[in-house]
């Protein structure tokens, strides 16, 4: 497998005296430290209408990404696909394509949070045609030249769009979700599956399963894994280090859970705590090896696995000590 670092979501919790401008190069800096340390890939994520500066313009940072890189694999994962018009989607990851020398890989998601459609005024009853869309348009414009399309939510005559991406039209297109529909929707139009940020190893075994049984190979169909989680002394110094940052992101998701008719039968765990540690992947060099090997009998050669080393509580040093004793300590045993 592949061991990538991410999200990066540029996060700034209300008593963070850090700004915007700092927090956008601060995730450039990270990506920088972790080509150096040997990371395959760098991943961003994408929300709108947040009270944290959440990360709304992926692509902008992914450009900086690969001006400041030469090798790294640069992720989105996910871009809010309904809220894209799909030729502009198309020349955004292109441009970021050709920026990157071909690195890019474009992670996309229908969305959940309420508020987030009633900002752009999108029918959420529209979010999988307009994921569809945005699929087929893309994969049209980089393959095809000009073309005409006819879709579920747009429709174009004889459209052009530029750059090229280097990677044309095997810029691989990356598909979340955690249903099942959208799981198996994945595997039928994606290049990949991306997704598992707070699923256990059982679940994610789960989702492997949909996957196959709706006949993606899983010998050779990417399934990359967002893992929240954290490197220390031993499990409890990781534990310490990371719990604040956690427990401030399931927090934020928390409050967008509830502000969407998704997740209305939702139930909260009895102990959030120990439901939280269930889902990271936290301690000493040897513990995260021993875990990460778990998921080889899950994922391919082409997967990544994709750790969370940076929280929004977290000051950037910290940030950078985790990202490079990871490089020193960790992936030298995975390879």
């Amino acid at each position: 497998m592949r061991l990538g670092i991410g999200p990066l979501t540029t996060q700034i919790p209300e008593d963070d005296p850090r700004t915007p401008e700092e927090k956008l190069q601060e995730s450039v800096a990270l990506a920088k430290k972790a080509e150096e340390k040997g990371f395959d890939s760098v991943w961003v994520s994408q929300h709108h209408r947040s009270e944290d500066n959440y990360l709304s313009s992926p692509f902008i940072l992914c450009s900086a990404i690969a001006e400041a890189t030469s090798e790294i694999t640069i992720g989105v994962g996910v871009a809010l696909a309904p809220f894209y018009e799909p030729l502009q989607l198309a020349e955004d990851a292109a441009t970021v394509d050709a920026l990157s020398g071909g690195r890019l890989q474009l992670g996309l998601a229908i969305g959940y949070h309420d508020p987030e459609f009633e900002q752009f005024d999108v029918p959420k009853s529209e979010r999988v045609p307009r994921l569809i869309d945005c699929v087929e348009v893309c994969r049209r414009a980089w393959s095809e030249g000009r073309f005409s399309y006819d879709g579920h939510t747009v429709s174009y005559d004889e459209a052009v769009v530029n750059p090229t991406p280097p990677q044309g039209d095997n810029l691989p297109i990356v598909l979340g979700g955690l249903s099942e529909p959208a799981i198996r929707r994945c595997a039928e139009m994606g290049d990949a599956y991306i997704g598992g940020l707070t699923s256990t190893f059982t679940e994610i075994e789960g989702i492997a399963e949909i996957l196959e049984d709706e006949g993606a190979d899983l010998d050779e169909y990417p399934m990359h894994l967002l893992r929240d989680g954290f490197i220390g002394d031993d499990k409890a110094d990781a534990w310490e280090r990371m719990q604040n940052g956690l427990l401030y992101t399931q927090n934020i998701y928390a409050k967008w859970f509830a502000e969407s008719s998704d997740f209305e039968e939702m139930e909260e765990p009895d102990d959030p705590e120990e439901a939280f540690k269930a889902f990271s992947v936290y301690g000493g060099a040897d513990d995260l090896v021993e875990e990460i090997q778990r998921y080889e009998g899950v994922i391919n050669d082409e997967s990544h696995f994709i750790m969370r080393l940076e929280y929004p509580t977290m000051d950037h040093e910290t940030a950078v000590e985790a990202v490079g004793r990871f490089g020193d300590e960790v992936l030298p045993q995975l390879r």
